[in-house]
């Protein structure tokens, strides 16, 4: 299952057990028109459905008051629990924090039972690879709240050359296990050590597509020369760190 679909099966399962199954207040709930909310629940083999990308995942987090990447989290429907975050007034369409309807950029929970260790700094160079350095003796340095499963880790940014794509002192939340998919940010080893944040366009058998966030032209990455590809699944603000869970 990718992505799309966890996304799609919480969604469903989100309007089922805390809007009573009715679309069209969890519409007015996020933020989003009810024509639309109907087509993300389609099928994967509908033509006329519509995929729940990044932006629009964390804007549902954000206007209903879920953890961060609640909705990219597999679970159990038995443990499925919907009411434990209710959103306050301000989160509703026009008064919450993002304002104006727009999507939020990041949506953290701030329960620290979520924690993400911070496992090594990425330091970036100026043409958009980065060196990975590690905590001298620790395995990691602190935590940040994100809700992404216990492979994630998170590496703490040093530099401005992905500005305003990434900025210095964020926090990028990486998750091994997860397919990356076209229009998504990855993290990529290469076999001669080199790493970079690059911007997935396309996947062929042998082959990536990407670009560099600060721009430029499309790369094509030949796959026997990488060592992994991980998935992005969001930055957090330096400000959401600490050092200790407890």
């Amino acid at each position: 299952m990718n992505v799309y679909e966890i996304r799609r099966a919480l969604l469903a399962q989100l309007i089922e057990k805390r809007f009573d199954g009715n679309q069209a207040d969890f519409a007015r709930a996020s933020g989003i028109s009810p024509t639309y909310v109907t087509r993300m629940l389609k099928d994967e083999t509908s033509p006329s459905r519509k995929r729940i990308g990044e932006g629009l995942a964390r804007q549902i987090e954000d206007r209903l008051n879920l953890p961060a990447l609640w909705l990219d989290t597999p679970r159990e429907r038995a443990n499925l629990d919907v009411h434990a975050a209710e959103p306050p007034p301000s989160a509703y369409p026009g008064q919450g924090a993002s304002g104006g309807g727009q999507p939020a950029q990041a949506a953290i929970s701030t329960g620290r039972d979520a924690g993400t260790p911070v496992t090594a700094v990425a330091r970036l160079t100026d043409d958009g690879f980065f060196e990975q350095l590690p905590f001298d003796g620790r395995q990691a340095d602190g935590w940040v709240p994100a809700l992404t499963g216990n492979a994630a880790y998170a590496l703490r940014v040093k530099g401005d050359s992905l500005a305003p794509a990434i900025e210095n002192g964020q926090y990028l939340i990486v998750l091994p296990g997860a397919e990356p998919h076209p229009g998504e940010r990855i993290v990529v080893s290469f076999k001669d050590g080199r790493k970079a944040i690059l911007k997935l366009l396309f996947r062929r058998a042998d082959t990536l597509a990407v670009t560099r966030l600060a721009g430029g032209i499309q790369q094509t990455l030949e796959r026997e020369d990488l060592a992994y590809v991980h998935a992005v699944f969001g930055l957090v603000e330096a400000s959401r760190w600490w050092r200790d869970r407890a």
